[in-house]
């Protein structure tokens, strides 16, 4: 898994809605095939977990020079920082 840096949205000078996604990758390059049914576990795991997310989307992950993989987006609800 990959934790993307927040997203920060503002009005005027207060932010209002942080917004995290992670990233969920499996295998590599010449591995991926026999690595989805790992992901596609951590997927269901989420999705029966009271983690409270908005979307899962397929994505393609990019390591340097290690290449694509394929792998699955994960966006929380803004979280609330009153």
């Amino acid at each position: 898994m990959f934790l993307e840096a927040p997203e920060l949205e503002a009005e005027s000078f207060d932010i209002h809605n942080v917004v995290w996604k992670f990233d969920v990758v499996a295998g590599t390059p010449t591995t991926q095939t026999l690595a989805l049914e790992s992901m596609f576990t951590v997927l269901d795991k989420i999705a029966d977990s009271d983690l409270n997310y908005t979307t899962m989307r397929p994505v393609t992950w990019t390591a340097g020079s290690a290449g694509k993989f394929a792998a699955y987006q994960i966006e929380l609800n803004p979280l609330d920082n009153d």
